[in-house]
């Protein structure tokens, strides 16, 4: 009798530990379902959005604004009422919506995989105004390339970008250059691309197919304040560098 009764035992521990295997499981897939979801509800996306919004204004030092933010995991990422002020208290940047198509989960391999970006009712003022001798978006750029000056570990792989299609939609270009002498007002009322090789980290494009439309402009042309350098130095000064 004793013989008979390991085996029914030993079967019993195993359908035991079969079940709490299982449920284990099934509340993993319950929590990470649950977990994605909840990136679809308006409370943690507005969540999300405050998130941005203060780590954007604390890394560019300026005043930052996303109206609404939505978050369709896996793939889209939709950004409303942007507003981007520069050092001098200036509108840089303000529009309708940015919206990006990126696999999220090649995120986490270092890879940046976007199949769409759409921009729309979106304006842009560029400016380069005396004292200063420096564009007003250059405080972009200086504060995150402060972090590109830190070295690499070496563990790291390189990250990898691929663009595949862009498009710009009700676009406003303000741009004035008081050094050149630049005063233009560009308007474009659509821009699309299809990018097949996208290589920044090696300056190598194919765009095969470009289609843009309803284009306007008004263009001054004063005397610049400081007369443009021959072609032939600024290459070689650009070599140098």
């Amino acid at each position: 009798m004793t013989e008979v009764a390991k085996p029914k035992q030993s079967h019993h521990i195993l359908r035991k530990i079969g079940r709490i295997t299982l449920k284990t499981v099934l509340f993993l897939i319950l929590f990470v379902v649950l977990l994605v979801l909840s990136l679809l509800t308006p409370p943690v996306q507005n969540f999300a959005r405050k998130q941005a919004q203060n780590f954007l204004q604390k890394k560019l030092k300026t005043r930052v604004e996303i109206g609404k933010i939505y978050i369709g995991f896996p793939k889209d990422v939709v950004l409303d009422n942007i507003y981007v002020e520069d050092r001098q208290k200036d509108t840089l940047l303000y529009g309708g919506s940015l919206r990006v198509d990126i696999d999220m989960w090649k995120l986490f391999k270092n890879e940046i995989e976007i199949d769409q970006v759409k921009l729309a009712s979106m304006t842009a003022k560029v400016k380069r105004q005396l004292p200063d001798t420096t564009f007003n978006f250059q405080f972009i750029i200086d504060a995150f390339a402060s972090e590109q000056k830190k070295p690499a570990s070496t563990d790291t792989a390189t990250l990898k970008m691929d663009v595949r299609y862009v498009q710009l939609d009700k676009i406003r270009l303000v741009f004035k250059d008081v050094i050149t002498g630049n005063d233009m007002d560009l308007w474009l009322q659509h821009f699309d691309t299809r990018i097949d090789k996208f290589d920044p980290s090696h300056m190598a494009f194919d765009i095969p197919r470009t289609n843009i439309n309803g284009i306007t402009a008004r263009i001054y042309q004063s005397k610049p304040l400081i007369e443009p350098k021959p072609d032939a130095q600024q290459m070689a000064e650009a070599e140098a560098d």
